[in-house]
């Protein structure tokens, strides 16, 4: 079974993955056998009756062993050429060996160069054309050569040979023989042909399994195009809230009030998120007598009546609660009467409401409000909660800063005051020194005066004692 194996695949590495040239030659190579054993018969025949005519079979038999030699050395197409006439070639041959001209056809012999023109038809391709024509011409020629021809070879036979191939055990051999060619060559189509649905069988199964496998990928394709789709629009929605801080940035910017910016920045929100409205409230500082309260800063598109009172109370509404709790408030259905979003058209209740309470260092600095007719997405209501923490950082910058100044407006009244003094204190000095320089002037005139009324005093007394 392995001899035959390796027989049957002679030369087959050539075909590569042509599935169908690989049973083109696994069908030659097993055809070559088959003929070739087919000729033993007919050579041992003749060497037992005629030796001269053993040369035809061999004819034949020699031609199956170039064909497999053909095969094994890739060249299949030309193999099959030399197997599809190899027989009817030694059949022929066969035939004028064994008789004498003048005698009657070996119908024996020629049933089998008849059943062997199918040769051709089995093993040369439709597409073949070439091949196919001159291997028909060369098969119908010697048997219209068998028919018609009307010169025999002249052989050293007697009677009794071809009475051997006419009515003896030769007869009815080659009639077996012609069947079992016919026989062996419906077998090689048929063979072929199942070969041809078995793979066709499994190449629709694997298709099958592909598609399976492809309909797998495809869903893990769609699952990839989901996860990159959500990357994408994570990575859209992650640029939309950095854009959004830098735009922000860039109003509460370092070194401007408040009050400078609070309109623009209530105003770049609402559009920013493409809401209707927006109010920004800060938290006023605690007095001696009087507790912190809520003021609203800045509002967007509100209608005026809601800010008639502009001071809320802390726990007060939702704005206080907000304030008190330090939590942000995220509200789709809103109390009727809280406030509504006024436009040419009419009026009505937004749809979404957002309070977020502006929280730095642990302390509320001020509230934001933003009313839409839209719910926000959760990535707008992250980009809000990381703008108010912003917000309420600027708010309390704001808040120090103003109170340094105040600090250091006292403290540049305080030094203008005690330069004042000063100078105030010099000048008295000043004048304290020159009434003092006046007294020690008249101190000295005072003295000079009594010294002197103290020396005519005297002289006075010396006068009257002289006399």
């Amino acid at each position: 079974m392995g001899f035959f194996s390796q027989v049957m695949d002679l030369g087959i590495h050539h075909a590569g993955d042509d599935f169908i040239e690989q049973q083109n030659y696994r069908a030659s190579n097993v055809a070559s056998v088959a003929l070739g054993l087919a000729a033993f018969p007919f050579i041992t025949a003749s060497f037992i009756s005629i030796p001269e005519t053993a040369i035809y079979p061999g004819i034949t038999l020699l031609l199956c062993i170039i064909s497999l030699f053909l095969n094994k050395n890739g060249a299949n197409k030309a193999g099959r050429f030399v197997l599809s006439i190899s027989g009817i070639i030694g059949g022929t041959g066969y035939q004028f060996g064994l008789l004498e001209e003048g005698d009657p056809l070996l119908v024996s012999i020629f049933v089998v160069c008849v059943s062997l023109l199918t040769m051709p038809w089995v093993f040369i391709r439709l597409s073949e054309k070439t091949e196919l024509f001159f291997s028909n011409l060369v098969c119908i020629g010697l048997v219209l050569l068998q028919l018609f021809g009307t010169e025999r070879f002249d052989a050293a036979s007697d009677g009794g040979v071809t009475d051997l191939f006419r009515t003896g055990g030769m007869y009815y051999g080659s009639f077996i023989i012609a069947i079992i060619f016919i026989s062996l060559s419906a077998f090689c189509i048929r063979w072929v042909n199942e070969q041809v649905v078995s793979q066709n069988v499994k190449l629709v199964t694997g298709m099958e399994e592909t598609n399976r496998e492809l309909q797998g990928n495809s869903s893990k394709l769609e699952e990839y195009i989901d996860q990159l789709e959500e990357k994408r629009k994570e990575d859209e929605r992650r640029k939309w809230q950095s854009d959004g801080i830098t735009a922000l940035s860039g109003v509460i910017r370092p070194g401007v009030l408040l009050e400078e910016v609070q309109d623009e920045l209530i105003s770049m929100l609402v559009r920013y998120l493409e809401a209707n409205q927006g109010a920004l409230y800060t938290v006023s500082d605690a007095k001696e007598n009087e507790e912190s309260h809520i003021n609203i800063s800045a509002c967007y598109a509100y209608d005026r009546k809601k800010f008639v009172n502009k001071r809320i109370e802390i726990g007060e509404g939702l704005v206080g609660q907000v304030c008190l709790e330090k939590e942000p408030v995220f509200m789709t259905e809103i109390p009727q009467g809280y406030f509504m979003i006024t436009s040419g058209l009419g009026e009505a209740l937004p749809t979404s409401l957002v309070i977020i309470p502006l929280i730095h260092n642990e302390e509320v600095e001020g509230v934001l409000e933003i009313a839409s007719f839209k719910v926000m997405d959760e990535h707008e209501r992250d980009f809000l909660e990381e703008a108010g923490k912003l917000i309420g950082a600027f708010i309390a910058s704001n808040r120090v800063a103003s109170k340094t100044q105040v600090l250091l407006d006292e403290t540049r009244v305080q030094t203008q005051r005690l330069r004042e003094q000063e100078e105030e204190l010099r000048q008295n000095m000043e004048e304290m020194t020159a009434t003092q320089e006046q007294w020690s002037r008249r101190k000295e005139e005072l003295e000079e005066e009594v010294f002197n009324l103290k020396k005519e005093n005297k002289d006075f007394k010396n006068q009257l004692a002289t006399v």
